[in-house]
């Protein structure tokens, strides 16, 4: 038969305990038991479903857990109430938006680290085939390029007239490509911005000039915007570090280690675009870059 111990009855837990030590370790029980809902009332934070007025948690105080202000030492636990489950999915609601907008956020920091113009990020492949009505041809190669990452090995060349949205398409490609890749690294130069970089960079001896040409060298997508807008890249009789000499450095590092690499050119052919790089850098080029002719309306005012 169970024994009696302080005027109750004990169940088979306490068998074998000495009845002095029960009775103690009973009366701290209840003692914390009063502490705990002392607790709860005080910080709000209730053990049980409180019907209509469910917040959606019940909670176990748990002081032994590692707490800050806002937890108080409560471990919250969803309730299983009709009012409860509603209030538990607008909770999950506004966590899932607000952690989209921090993605988001996360995602354009990341492109603008990676020098892409703020005015293009948010564009997209798809977004420009819808722009062109996606009538054009040479858009199917694109999209076949596309279809070959992660393991793609080539680049493109996309040449045209002014206004056919060059740029803004290389640009939809890399934003398209950081989306589904997260961890892809990518790097836009606009080519004039790039030379007046080299020689502002040349001869300081900081060590910033080595630091931008292993940026362009490493990065798995580079984009070169603009290539040839008034700048002849054919190196004189003798001269050692100009910028042809880095931007053959560059290309020929990527096509050995085969990084795409995506330009962006106002040349009408490929014999115009030889003439501004000189035949050794064109060699790379062409080795590793499928040219496309951008075709169709100009998207200036679309843009």
């Amino acid at each position: 038969m169970p024994r009696r111990i302080g005027g109750a009855e004990t169940s088979e837990e306490w068998l074998g305990v000495p009845p002095r030590l029960a009775q103690a370790i009973r009366r701290s029980q209840e003692q914390r038991q009063e502490f705990y809902e002392l607790m709860s009332a005080k910080f709000n934070k209730p053990r049980y479903c409180q019907g209509e007025n469910c917040s959606g948690y019940v909670y176990q105080w748990r002081p032994e857990v590692p707490h800050d202000w806002d937890t108080d030492g409560f471990e919250p636990k969803p309730c299983s109430c009709p009012s409860g489950q509603v209030f538990a999915e607008e909770q999950r609601r506004a966590e899932l938006e607000q952690r989209k907008k921090e993605k988001e956020q996360a995602f354009r920091v990341r492109l603008a680290n990676s020098n892409l113009p703020t005015r293009y990020i948010g564009f997209t492949f798809e977004s420009y085939r819808q722009t062109t009505n996606g009538g054009e041809a040479w858009l199917n190669q694109v999209e076949e390029w596309l279809g070959t990452w992660p393991e793609c090995q080539t680049g493109l060349i996309f040449a045209g007239d002014l206004g056919r949205g060059k740029t803004g398409l290389a640009i939809g490609i890399a934003c398209q490509l950081a989306q589904q890749y997260p961890k892809l690294s990518l790097y836009f130069a606009n080519v004039a911005d790039l030379i007046s970089q080299f020689w502002g960079a040349w001869g300081r001896r900081d060590g910033s000039e080595q630091a931008l040409i292993d940026r362009l060298k490493q990065a798995e997508l580079l984009i070169l915007d603009d290539l040839g807008a008034g700048h002849k890249f054919v190196a004189a009789e003798g001269e050692e570090r100009t910028p042809v000499r880095y931007l053959y450095e560059i290309l020929d590092h990527r096509y050995s280690y085969a990084r795409p690499t995506i330009i962006t050119t106002n040349a009408k052919s490929l014999k115009g675009l030889s003439d501004i790089l000189g035949m050794r850098t064109m060699s790379r080029v062409t080795d590793f870059c499928k040219f496309l002719r951008v075709t169709g309306e100009s998207l200036r005012q679309g843009l």
